[in-house]
């Protein structure tokens, strides 16, 4: 699984905490919340994540949204 998760800060100088172990994931989440610019979202991109990740998320009383994407890859 691969993961990247930014966090908006609502108070103070508003910084945009980052954490996850792919780059590009990261850098994804992180132009979201920077385009968002609200505070206290969370962005979370999650690879090879389904089903287990997903459901859970959704389970959490905070989480207003949820937006699930899936690829087919053809050979």
């Amino acid at each position: 699984m691969k993961f990247g998760i930014a966090f908006s800060e609502a108070s103070g100088p508003c910084l945009i905490r980052v954490e996850g172990n792919d780059d590009n994931l990261k850098a994804l989440a992180t132009r979201n919340a920077a385009a968002v610019a609200a505070g206290t979202p969370l962005w979370s991109l999650f690879v090879r994540a389904f089903p287990s990740i997903s459901c859970r998320i959704q389970q959490i009383p905070e989480v207003l949204m949820r937006l699930c994407a899936t690829q087919i890859r053809q050979r």
